[in-house]
């Protein structure tokens, strides 16, 4: 595991001989522009990376929070999401700071994330993505209702990646900057259907992160969305909260 979690899925040599997937659980990406000469390393599922044990958590912690940029990694990047969805999936009992200017700068939020039931699932990236999300969430209440278990979306999906209620979604990151199209949030609140309901962002961070600066600067003066940051516990300091994540904690 060290091509991905010691260095950070970073670049390894890959002559046409080696040009193979490193196992079951590993494969290779080819770096754009090194004809063939340099490869990423990285999972092959998103399931993979979902059995990742505690102890091997800690390693990729520890990686994000000491790279000076850590967004360039994706695949940490996406690690360190799939393992929040766990933590999410569990219950949680999150300490939001509100970022949007217009709206108590600053303050401290408290909000509770329904345990979900069974295994975690996400849906799977493929035709129709965006309609097959859209559909899940307009069946969820809305968060000033009661929200509901949390559920989960394949990666690259537009501005969040999971949500516990219609109008209330969490983006997990490492960047330093989160850059949002306007125009993509409105999409958004048509697709769910928020007339004069607030719609609510939550940026899940690293222990001890800064809060993302949004780009653009009018992000923060949105009149009908919210933007949130909340820590996420780190597995180097609050260890018991994460073994009850994981179900085999000793695990690798």
């Amino acid at each position: 595991m060290s091509g991905v979690l010691l260095h950070g899925a970073g670049m390894v040599d890959a002559d046409e001989s080696k040009r193979k997937p490193l196992s079951a659980v590993f494969g290779f990406d080819v770096v754009p522009g090194s004809n063939y000469t340099k490869c990423t390393v990285r999972f092959v599922s998103d399931y993979a990376r979902s059995r990742i044990g505690l102890r091997n958590f800690k390693i990729i912690y520890n990686a994000i929070v000491s790279s000076t940029e850590p967004e360039r990694n994706s695949e940490l990047g996406r690690i360190f999401e799939i393992l929040v969805f766990k933590l999410l999936h569990a219950g949680w009992n999150i300490s939001m700071t509100v970022l949007s200017k217009h709206s108590q700068l600053g303050k401290e939020v408290p909000h509770s994330v329904k345990p979900g039931s069974g295994e975690l699932e996400w849906i799977a990236p493929g035709k129709g993505l965006r309609a097959r999300v859209y559909s899940k969430m307009k069946a969820m209440p809305l968060v000033e209702d009661v929200g509901s278990e949390p559920i989960f979306f394949a990666s690259n999906f537009p501005v969040i990646d999971a949500a516990d209620a219609r109008n209330h979604g969490y983006s997990v990151t490492v960047a330093q900057i989160k850059q949002i199209e306007i125009s993509t949030l409105k999409s958004l609140r048509q697709a769910l259907d928020l007339r004069e309901q607030l719609l609510h962002i939550v940026f899940l961070v690293p222990e001890g992160y800064k809060p993302p600066r949004l780009s653009p600067e009018e992000l923060y003066n949105l009149p009908d969305v919210r933007f949130y940051v909340a820590e996420v516990p780190s597995p180097l300091v609050q260890e018991k909260q994460w073994k009850a994540v994981f179900v085999n904690p000793e695990a690798t």
